[in-house]
Order: C-alpha cells, then sequence, then structure tokens
C-alpha cells in the first residue's frame, strides 16, 4: 500500500497490529517518530512530497532485534532493517557491508525465515573511489560472501535486490525474508548480474532480476532494473529513451517469471506498485508521464538518488501479481489504495 505519510498512521491502524513495516524516504529526522508499529526512514528525496510504503503481514506480527537489527515477523515473513553509519575513517563500505550482511545472515537463520527474498541497500558516496574501486564496487565485494554462503547453506540462488546511493549523512539496508524460498528469475535481453564481466569491478554484483514468492496468489519482486540490454548500458544522456529500454527489461522478467512458474503474469499490465529512481530531480515530470503512459494510475513513488552507473538516468523497480486474483494473501505486496 503506497499511502501519504500523513495518512500512513489511519492505514496502518486498519490493518490493526499486522504491519511488517512503514518504509518512509525523506531526509527529515523529524520523522523518525515513534509510531505504533515498525517504521523504517531511509535518507532520500521524494521529489513529489511525502508518500510512505505500508508492508502488511496475513497475521498479528511480533516485533524483534538482532545486534543491530530491528524486524517484525509473522508464521511466514519476516521484514528487518539496520542503518548503515556515517563513512568511518580508515574503514572502508566493503567490511562494513560484509559485517551488515553477515548480521542479516545469521538473523534470518536464527529466526527460521532462511530464505531471503528481496533486499534494499541505500548507502551514501556510490560512486565515490576508495583504494582504486568505487563504492559501489566495494559494496559488491563485501555482500558476496556472506550471502553467497548463506545461500548455499539453504540451498536457494541469490535474491531480488536494489542498490541506490543516497546522501552522506548514513544509509540504510533493509531486506523481506521468508520460511519458504522464493524462486528467482533472469531476463533474457541482460546479462545476469552475477555474470557481468570483470570490467565493472574485481566482483560481480550478487542478485536475481526478479523473485516470484508466495503462493494464491504469488507475487513478483521485481529488482532494480535500469537501461541495461547485454551487460552494457544504454541511451546514455537520455532519461526518456533510458526509461524505455528500462520498461522493456521490466515488461519481459514479468512475462519470463509468468512463462517459467506457470503463474497468470503477461507484463505490464501486472504491475501492483512501482518505484523509479532519478538521478536528477529535473527529470521527474517527464518521467512521471512516460510512466502513466506506461502502466496507468498504478501507484508510483518517485525518489532522487545516485545510480549504481554514473551513466544511468533513473531505476524501475515494482511489484507484479496477477491481475485478476485477489487480493494477495501475504504482506510482501505493497497493497494498492
Amino acid at each position: 500500500m503506497i499511502v501519504p505519510a500523513s495518512d500512513a498512521a489511519q492505514a496502518a491502524a486498519e490493518h490493526t497490529d499486522c504491519v511488517l513495516a512503514e518504509v518512509r524516504y525523506s531526509l527529515d529526522p523529524a520523522l523518525e517518530t515513534v509510531a505504533p508499529h515498525p517504521v523504517i526512514r531511509v535518507p532520500m528525496r521524494q521529489p513529489d512530497g511525502g508518500f510512505s510504503e505500508l508492508w502488511l503481514a496475513d497475521a498479528p506480527v511480533a516485533l524483534g532485534s538482532w545486534n543491530a537489527i530491528r524486524y517484525a515477523h509473522d508464521e511466514d515473513l519476516l521484514m528487518g532493517a539496520m542503518d548503515l553509519p556515517p563513512a568511518v575513517p580508515g574503514r572502508g563500505i566493503e567490511a562494513e557491508i560484509a559485517d551488515a550482511y553477515g548480521m542479516i545472515t545469521n538473523c534470518v537463520a536464527a529466526t527460521g525465515h532462511a530464505h531471503l527474498l528481496r533486499l534494499w541497500n541505500f548507502f551514501p558516496g556510490i560512486h565515490r573511489r576508495e583504494s582504486g574501486l568505487d563504492r559501489y564496487q566495494q559494496f559488491c565485494r563485501g555482500r558476496h560472501q556472506p550471502l553467497l554462503a548463506h545461500c548455499r547453506r539453504f540451498r536457494d540462488n541469490f535474491p531480488a535486490a536494489t542498490a541506490i546511493g543516497c546522501g552522506d549523512a548514513g544509509g540504510m539496508l533493509f531486506f523481506l525474508a521468508s520460511r519458504r524460498p522464493g524462486r528467482h528469475y533472469e531476463n533474457p535481453r541482460q546479462t545476469s548480474a552475477f555474470r557481468y564481466p570483470p570490467q565493472y569491478g574485481p566482483q560481480s554484483p550478487s542478485f536475481a532480476r526478479a523473485t516470484l514468492a508466495g503462493d494464491s496468489p504469488p507475487v513478483l519482486l521485481i529488482s532494480g532494473t535500469a537501461s541495461i540490454t547485454g551487460h552494457e548500458s544504454r541511451h546514455v544522456g537520455d532519461a526518456l529513451a533510458q526509461f524505455s529500454e528500462a520498461l522493456q527489461n521490466v515488461d519481459t522478467v514479468i512475462r519470463i517469471a509468468g512463462e517459467a512458474s506457470g503463474e497468470a503474469l503477461r507484463g505490464l499490465q501486472d504491475l501492483r506498485a512501482t518505484k523509479i529512481y532519478l538521478r536528477s530531480e529535473a527529470q521527474r515530470h517527464r518521467v512521471r508521464e512516460a510512466a502513466r503512459a506506461a502502466w496507468g494510475e498504478v501507484p508510483t513513488l518517485l525518489v532522487v538518488g545516485d545510480l549504481c552507473r554514473s551513466e544511468l538516468l533513473l531505476e524501475i523497480e515494482g511489484i507484479a501479481a496477477p491481475a485478476r486474483s485477489p487480493e494477495p494473501r501475504h504482506g510482501y505486496a505493497i497493497k494498492t489504495p
């Protein structure tokens, strides 16, 4: 559910104690006020004003913590979050991320929600160079080994993910996990991220293009998707052309997941909620119009942040579910208002 932030408390009250998290994208620390449900504040700007995401469980949730992670869970799902502090001199992001992912994988294993479905990574200075690599490349190295070891342990594959650069005041990691494994899919238009050639860094990114989770009906969690075909960025300098290319990638991965799983997923018409990350706020009006033309009135958040490659101007992520099915039973759908 995507709602105005001012209405989030009322919307959460309508779902009593079944809120896994409210996610707020805001640079304003005042939005970290105490709420009767878990709140995750991501330090990023929304150019169109304050909206929140509500992630809902199927049953009343319990709250808990694991070291620096705070989480909420029901019998099937767990949503957790941890703050990333501002950069510490002498300690690179690679070590920081390796520690964070070790904590995340230990948390979900210990709680019994061992199968990671979706991860969001927001950290400052994504293109700043340290020790000969930019911070995104270091992030990829730090994430890989703890995530790979965890997936091997539980006979799973890499989950869907997003990684975006935010301001310099710190960052946020949050994630969705389940007691049941998801089904992870790739996009034939794109080289799998974990098979990128070494020109993009010494460690390829560790994520799937999309993860299908649950049943009756299932929900497709689509990773951050950019204007990349094969492994190369397309349409450098042209935001609308990049939007169109990314849109084709989103449409393709929805259809591929439907064909491979036998579920009634047909493409863009099955989108239930979307989020667009923009490098420049100046593009928001043109991109929003392009989005409205592409998927109509599907709830959409626009957020300003840095993309993993400096030439990319935008990235799309979303949630899809069979269009003619009832509301997804589980809360990892962002239910539409």
